[in-house]
């Protein structure tokens, strides 16, 4: 055999030290692949680089890139002045980053198997720091394998499914938060500003400079999908549109929408297939948060509010069911309807119930009763004050008609006064009227609001947008009304539940068209119109007569495509394919390297050493093949009577040999070539036996 430098192979490998070097370095390497690991879950939570520039790349790039980056990472160890002191303090630096993304960014909330894995090692790895580093020499510290299965007993011992009982602390804290909120807008009532805070109020509102809060007001719970799928003709691929979810604060529930509605479609013969193209019932439930208010709050078209009728003022746990119509006033089937000019007779109460159940599949009697339905059908749908043009002026009026002069229904003129106020720029820090005093309680404040937005400022939020559009479309003759209350943006993803912040408090214009009943527009521009945000459904053979889909960046308020979503799932679940099978293909290299080593170890040993190691295995081997063994008191020669009877000679010789290697003091006591081959064998021929018993 060669000699390098003096040395001979067998010897290095023989050596303990060599032994101990390579055993090191495989816990090294699982500790920066540890710390690897952690680093990259990290960066993934915390947006550190994007997942679109992983999932573009190709698979053998993915796992090429990935063994470079370990490459590297093992290198910049390995060349490291300090290696032992950054081992040692680089997983703080992740510890902080861990803790301020769980509480900072809400990451790591414990949903996910790899979540609580990726903690567990954090806590494993921070705890063989702190020993080495409190601990003066390692003496006295537990092994690196004592964590690993503490850490396996954490994560497979079940928990406990009775939690501690909170809720006293927790109600104690929520009754002192809200006295701290109540006892500061208690004080902010007495030094009234201008400016005022977002959230559900009354129309006393000015207009003046607007303070957007996020405080939770509402959480809405439903089982429906946030989106709706549609057919994009123009990229032939399949696109989802959020919903919008407008809430309304009201006394009573809608009884005249569904009345009136019902009595359009069946004006126009309107089936129960086209009908589920623009209009389903929907039911949601709704609890108030830090909101006091004596208003139902409940999604737009409610039908039925199932609400405690002995509350008056409704706050914080107020909870209620409601059931509505939903209905897409972007679908083009229905805005051609908004155009027909001919009178609607009112169906009869049978009538309307068969077209009910046959549409919607529902009792009408559950909503509405005869007389209810009588009372509804012989009322004035558009009260007096709908048409109170108080406080407007010339201009105004000329206005009105210079926008409309080119309608030729209601409906047009509609919406040709809210596309003229979408025009103008959206901001909170406004003003209101020509006199501070004016509200939208009144006409006249409404009508000074408008004449201010429309001449002079031309700008403003949602007061001043709903103020004109009431006043213009009282202007040309139209009943029309405000409506305050919520708009709710729902998340492309499912969700439990729903969270309704204050910012999302908002006013919007109602307007009687005749034959069809009140209608909502939005002529605040930042909000998209109901075309833009119509759910797209058409009839089969039908073209998509809607205008493109276009995205508002400002919003955040558009279609994401379906087929791209699709996409990057199946991207994602590849990379992590591919990750989880670099790390087993990873362990199973160590675990192979592992034996190698030892073989070679074994190999290049000199004949006392193989021994050993084979007296070693032959031990455990005999102590496997009876269920008791008895006392180990750590002789071999106990061991004898272990073995089968046609082994026990040759048991007894290997035992011999290797004590008399241990304790002889003369050259007689070293163990030969043969010996060694012997126990081999005699190995060998125990781990047969071993395997058929």
């Amino acid at each position: 055999m060669k000699a390098i430098h003096g040395l001979s192979l067998k010897k290095i490998l023989s050596n303990p030290k060599t032994s101990y070097v390579f055993t090191t370095e495989i816990k090294k390497l699982f500790y920066a692949l540890i710390i690897l690991i952690l680093g990259v879950r990290i960066c993934l939570l915390a947006n550190a680089f994007s997942f679109d520039a992983i999932f573009n790349l190709p698979v053998y790039e993915i796992a090429l890139f990935s063994v470079i980056f370990l490459i590297l990472f093992r290198l910049f160890i390995n060349f490291f002045t300090s290696k032992k002191t950054l081992s040692l303090y680089a997983v703080f630096v992740f510890d902080v980053l861990a803790v301020y993304l769980r509480f900072a960014k809400h990451l790591f909330v414990g949903d996910r198997i790899s979540d609580r894995i990726l903690f567990l090692c954090l806590t494993v790895l921070t705890l063989v720091s702190l020993q080495e580093i409190l601990i003066e020499k390692n003496t006295g510290a537990f092994p690196f394998h004592y964590f690993l299965l503490l850490a396996l007993l954490v994560f497979v011992l079940p928990v406990k499914q009775t939690p501690i009982d909170w809720s006293p602390v927790k109600h104690m804290m929520e009754a002192a938060s809200e006295g701290a909120q109540n006892t500061f807008y208690s004080i902010e009532s007495i030094f009234q500003t201008k400016s005022f805070g977002t959230g559900y109020g009354s129309f006393s509102v000015t207009g003046g400079k607007l303070n957007l809060t996020t405080k939770k007001q509402l959480i809405l719970t439903t089982s429906e999908t946030p989106y709706h799928i549609f057919y994009d003709k123009d990229s032939g691929k399949r696109k989802i549109v959020k919903k919008t979810l407008y809430l309304p604060g009201t006394h009573e529930d809608d009884k005249r929408m569904l009345v009136d509605f019902l009595s359009l479609l069946h004006a126009n013969e309107i089936d129960e297939d086209t009908a589920a193209l623009y209009s389903k019932i929907s039911e949601m439930d709704i609890e108030y948060i830090y909101l006091k208010t004596e208003d139902e709050i409940a999604p737009y078209g409610s039908v039925l509010i199932n609400g405690d009728s002995s509350v008056t003022l409704h706050k914080k746990g107020y909870t209620l069911h409601t059931i509505y119509l939903d209905i897409d006033y972007g679908s083009p089937y229905l805005t051609a309807m908004y155009q027909n000019k001919k009178d609607i007779a009112p169906l009869s109460y049978a009538d309307a119930s068969d077209y009910a159940k046959k549409l919607y599949r529902i009792d009408l009697s559950r909503f509405i009763s005869e007389s209810e339905y009588d009372e509804i059908v012989n009322r004035d749908a558009a009260a007096k004050d709908t048409l109170d043009t108080k406080g407007t002026t010339a201009e105004m009026k000329a206005l009105a008609e210079e926008i409309t002069k080119d309608c030729s229904t209601d409906f047009e003129k509609c919406v040709a006064i809210e596309t003229y106020l979408r025009q103008f720029p959206y901001t909170t820090d406004a003003v209101g009227g020509y006199n501070q005093d004016s509200t939208m309680e009144t006409p006249e404040g409404m009508a000074d609001i408008a004449n201010r937005f429309l001449f002079e400022t031309k700008e403003g939020y949602c007061v001043h947008y709903t103020s004109s559009m009431v006043t213009l479309l009282r202007l040309c003759g139209i009943p029309a009304k405000a409506v305050m209350g919520y708009r709710y943006d729902f998340p492309v993803g499912s969700q439990m539940e729903y969270i309704v912040t204050a910012d999302c408090a908002h006013t919007w214009p109602e307007a009687y068209i005749k034959n069809v009943g009140w209608v909502p527009f939005e002529p605040t521009g930042v909000y998209p119109s109901a075309t833009l945000r119509s759910w797209r459904k058409t009839a089969e053979g039908d073209p998509d007569v809607l205008p493109a889909y276009e995205e508002d960046s400002s919003e955040d308020e558009v279609s994401d495509n379906f087929a791209q979503i699709m996409e990057r799932k199946t991207k994602m679940a590849k990379v992590i394919g591919i990750l989880i099978g670099s790390l087993i293909a990873l362990a199973l290299l160590i675990l192979l390297f592992t034996v190698i080593i030892k073989n070679l170890c074994y190999r290049f040993a000199t004949p006392e050493k193989r021994l050993k190691t084979d007296v070693e295995q032959i031990k455990k081997y005999l102590s496997r093949l009876v269920d008791e063994p008895g006392n180990d008191r750590g002789l071999y020669f106990d061991y004898v009577s272990l073995a089968p009877e046609k082994m026990k000679d040759d048991v007894k010789k290997v035992v011999s040999v290797y004590y008399r290697s241990l304790y002889g003091s003369t050259d007689h006591s070293s163990v030969s070539e043969a010996e060694s081959y012997f126990a081999k064998n005699l190995r060998k021929d125990l781990k047969k036996v071993h395997k058929e018993a």
